[in-house]
């Protein structure tokens, strides 16, 4: 008795022909598919992670200047329910109060 997997193509002869077929009749189309998806994505992160630090960096300029002039933004951030540990992050060992 064969037992038929439930993965299998379901193109038509003509898709496997002349088209670009799935991933199981035409699987180096798909994994060019996966590879430019994963760089897509890579791409994505690193601008995201660079938006991230200039954000990071944005906001500690603007609760080093709020010091500067006397104002502590420490309890507005744990209002804002912004853990500690992400206000010290942004901050590094600088006490800002």
């Amino acid at each position: 008795m064969k037992t038929e997997s439930k993965y299998k193509c379901k193109c038509s002869m003509r898709i496997k022909l002349v088209g670009d077929g799935c991933r199981y009749c035409n699987p180096q189309y798909y994994i060019s598919l996966l590879e430019r998806q994963t760089e897509d994505d890579q791409k994505d992160l690193e601008t995201l992670s660079a938006e991230n630090t200039a954000f990071r960096d944005l906001l500690a300029r603007v609760v080093c200047t709020a010091c500067d002039h006397g104002i502590s933004l420490k309890r507005d951030f744990e209002d804002a329910g912004v853990e500690l540990g992400s206000f010290e992050l942004v901050l590094g060992k600088h006490d800002h109060g």
